[in-house]
């Protein structure tokens, strides 16, 4: 973590003030290019059949106004200036993919080794370029289908009756990087078909809290830092040989039976199965997110290396001056990179989940893993309890925040929980364990029962307390909060009640009208009757 700290604090740090952008933004957008200009690359796991193209697909998102801009043009100036240093006379194609539909954005991947990136200032509008959006609403198209598969960097072949920009390619690689803005990525992650087709998953999504720097703070960018980097990415880029082939991919590595991985892949798996579908794009966030991490950790392995102009392994010390310039990097990912690519995998995770209003949904996880590890807290199978022993939760799962009894046996709610005593018996199990109060009115026809059920905290670690006392009822907090916001079940005195009530209260413009003209208005004398003579 030593080398991730001096990134931020020598690199990302300086660019940020000097274009008063927040740290997190440069280091996103310094994964982006990296990630291009060392593809084609796969990253394996040692011991499995697992690998992951060392692709990226990010979208840094920050308000109008934030000099995102700025950002843009900082990155895209590199890319030129590495782009011109390795640049073939006999073969020098195209980097940068800017206003092109699908058909010819396969074409300049093709005539660069199968691999390109596409930078932009708005994401939208890639996407729309490519037929992906139409309007407001996701056009599942033929294109679409096929810019889901490139996320793999799976072939593409494309022939024609005509032969225009005909191409054939047994592998891709296609970086994607580009700004927007919070609202316009909450739209395209909230896009209804996005999440269930699995785009909205492919792209880590960043919002990072923008900088507000004084004038005083600002100055140019450290050059030192930018001409290091350009040096970095040319030493690793993979240049196309005279006849312009396609190049070999370099192949990284993680550590054999690396504890960082393995942990988190575990985790990532009892979440997984805690979850059971319960969102689409949450399920998919997190079931994409192990081979995010090794995508990412690829490109930070290698921005580690940055170090006064040069490239160091990690058999080197980090101290050392005596550092050979242009030592290759070596393809084994170190463990701190692994654990920096988890971090920031993690961070877009949670930061995607509360812009979509998925939140609770990681609470829940959160609740569940602490119960778990802790070993006075157990969950309890519903399939093994009796019907009284479910009561409890049944209760829970009731409509409304107050549980009226005698309303609840009119509505025959306990026929298979034990009548009156099952529920008593229900309301002080829930009474005891800190879940809610009892109260009880007396009147001549005997004594009725009410249990109120408590709120859901708003305090992060009240909630998680709260979680675990839900937890062997096998009730999830999301359950509880639905059901508690629903109306409760009213007994038929109170549902008289309630309409004599609505029947007062309800008077039309109209009927005042009338009543306030008949008091105000005189009555008229009655006139005698008329006597009828036969």
């Amino acid at each position: 973590m030593r080398k991730c700290f001096k990134l931020k604090q020598q690199g990302c740090f300086q660019v940020g003030e000097a274009l008063c952008i927040p740290p997190e933004s440069v280091l996103a957008g310094l994964v982006i290019i990296t990630s291009y200009t060392m593809s084609p690359a796969v990253v394996q796991v040692p011991g499995t059949e697992w690998s992951e193209r060392a692709l990226v697909w990010l979208s840094i998102n920050m308000p109008t106004g934030s000099t995102k801009s700025a950002l843009y043009h900082y990155l895209q100036s590199i890319i030129c200036r590495v782009r011109k240093q390795c640049q073939n006379s006999l073969c020098n194609p195209l980097w940068l993919v800017g206003d092109a539909t699908c058909e010819k954005m396969g074409d300049l991947m093709s005539s660069n080794g199968n691999r390109l990136l596409g930078l932009y200032d708005e994401l939208s509008t890639f996407l729309s370029q490519l037929n992906l959006y139409r309007g407001k609403g996701l056009n599942l198209s033929h294109e679409l289908a096929l810019f889901l598969q490139l996320y793999n960097g799976n072939s593409w072949t494309r022939n024609t009756v005509t032969g225009d920009a005909n191409f054939s390619m047994e592998s891709t690689s296609l970086t994607v990087g580009g700004f927007s803005q919070p609202s316009v990525a909450r739209a395209l992650i909230e896009q209804p078909g996005s999440a269930e087709i699995g785009l909205a998953q492919r792209i880590l999504w960043l919002f990072p809290q923008p900088a507000y720097s004084r004038f005083d703070t600002l100055k140019a960018v450290d050059h030192q830092f930018t001409n290091n980097l350009v040096k970095l990415l040319q030493n690793i880029w993979i240049p196309m040989n005279s006849k312009c082939k396609v190049p070999e991919p370099r192949i990284f590595t993680i550590k054999e039976n690396s504890h960082t991985f393995v942990n988190y892949f575990d985790q990532i798996q009892e979440q997984l199965e805690t979850l059971a579908s319960m969102d689409d794009l949450i399920s998919g966030m997190l079931s994409k997110s192990k081979g995010q991490v090794l995508r990412i950790s690829a490109a930070l392995h290698v921005l580690f290396h940055i170090k006064n102009g040069s490239i160091v392994t990690d058999d080197n010390d980090d101290d050392s001056d005596d550092v050979q310039s242009g030592t290759p990097v070596s393809t084994e990912i170190s463990e701190h990179a692994v654990a920096a690519a988890i971090n920031f995998v993690e961070l877009c995770c949670q930061q995607t989940a509360f812009m979509a209003g998925r939140g609770y949904i990681l609470e829940e996880v959160q609740i569940v893993n602490a119960s778990l590890n802790e070993s006075s807290t157990s969950v309890i199978n519903q399939d093994t309890k009796t019907q009284s022993e479910n009561a409890p939760g049944y209760c829970l799962k009731l409509p409304g925040k107050r549980l009226n009894l005698t309303a609840l046996l009119y509505a025959k709610k306990f026929r298979t929980y034990g009548y009156k005593s099952g529920a008593i018996d229900a309301f002080k199990t829930l009474e005891a364990a800190g879940l809610g109060t009892i109260e009880e009115h007396k009147s001549k026809s005997g004594v009725n029962y009410i249990y109120i059920k408590p709120d859901v905290p708003n305090n992060m670690d009240d909630k998680l307390e709260f979680g675990k006392k839900l937890l062997p009822y096998n009730v999830s907090l999301l359950e509880y909060s639905d059901y508690l916001k629903k109306d409760e079940i009213l007994s038929p005195k109170e549902k008289a009640g309630s309409k004599r009530k609505i029947t007062k209260e309800i008077t039309t413009p109209a009927k005042k009208i009338q009543q306030i003209e008949r008091a105000t208005t005189p009555t008229k004398a009655k006139s005698p009757r008329k006597l009828i003579s036969i």
